[in-house]
């Protein structure tokens, strides 16, 4: 009879360690395909592109459903000179709670340069917070490059300024104190020193 109960148990054994490894890679593959809060993935214009004409509205889409409260969820606009352009509140779509949109009014003199978009997000769904940064060209004079992988601004002139020098000035400025990182079209997160 001991026997028998030794024959059974490295089987057993082999079983349930298996069982457990492919309940743990079922869980973290699982937890791979969700997504992290109400984090912005895409814009309009899009993250880094490089605009022919100042928009009037800037649009993001987020991962998860926004909790609409603008005390939780909103936008804030900074032009190239720094100042805070944004209208009002961000209002959250109601076909749509994936998607949030604010009113700018660009300053018509000074229209040409790197804009930045600070977002923070609530997400409806779990309550999670989440913050962050991007930035878009204007140039009056270029061709529009909707890609977000655009690491130079298109010019008319010969010289071109690289949008990552320019977001990397942008956080040293004064007016843009609650700014602490700009997610630029290289790829690259700036941070304030």
């Amino acid at each position: 009879m001991r026997t028998w109960y030794h024959r059974l148990q490295l089987p057993l054994a082999t079983l349930l360690s298996i069982g457990l490894l492919y309940f743990m890679t079922g869980t973290v593959s699982a937890h791979s395909t969700i997504p992290a809060h109400a984090k912005v993935n895409k814009a309009i214009p899009a993250i880094g592109s490089t605009v022919s004409q100042a928009p009037t509205t800037v649009t993001v889409f987020t991962l998860e459903n926004i909790n609409p409260d603008p005390n939780k969820s909103n936008l804030f606009i900074y032009s190239p000179a720094g100042d805070l352009i944004s209208q009002g509140n961000a209002t959250v779509s109601l076909t749509n709670p994936r998607q949030m949109s604010i009113t700018i009014k660009p300053d018509k003199a000074n229209l040409n340069g790197v804009y930045v978009v600070r977002w923070i997000t609530v997400s409806a769904e779990d309550g999670d917070p989440d913050q962050g940064a991007f930035v878009f060209t204007v140039n009056t004079g270029a061709v529009s490059t909707p890609t977000s992988a655009a690491t130079t601004t298109t010019s008319t002139t010969p010289s071109t300024t690289t949008t990552s020098g320019t977001a990397k000035q942008l956080l040293s400025n004064r007016k843009m104190k609650s700014l602490s990182s700009v997610h630029s079209s290289d790829g690259e997160d700036y941070t304030l020193s």
